[in-house]
């Protein structure tokens, strides 16, 4: 079984409402990941056990957007895109879709020792990390 059956499988048999989530399903388009990234959201999603990860942007005061991410197991089929991306299942609101749109997430380790995910984000206008 093909990784797009499986999602539609988990969303029950109405064929309008799978027809609906087929209609959103993108390959990679949206977010990719580096190798490391990859590794560290696949050993994440193992711990937490959801199928789904949720990649968003969130208002964080005028003119300030800030990137997050969650694990989830719900795709909103009005609202979400769902990009498999790297065998991810990422699930984008449609709003966040157009500002993440070709962004690469990063895992990095700073000169300090601070480690975590860093977006590269070529529609970002300004970035503080």
């Amino acid at each position: 079984m093909g990784i797009i059956s499986k999602l539609l499988s988990l969303f029950g048999s109405n064929a309008r409402q799978q027809s609906n989530i087929a209609d959103n399903i993108q390959q990679g388009a949206i977010v990719a990941f580096t190798d490391i990234a990859l590794a560290k959201v696949r050993e994440s999603q193992k711990a937490d056990g959801r199928p789904f990860l949720r990649v968003m942007i969130n208002q964080g005061g005028p003119g300030v957007y800030m990137y997050d991410m969650d694990f989830d197991d719900q795709v909103n089929v009005a609202e979400d895109i769902l990009d498999l991306s790297h065998g991810i299942q990422v699930i984008v609101d449609r709003r966040s879709a157009i500002f993440l749109d070709a962004t690469t997430i990063d895992w990095q380790r700073t000169p300090q020792g601070a480690e975590g995910f860093h977006f590269d984000n070529p529609n970002a206008v300004q970035s503080d990390g």
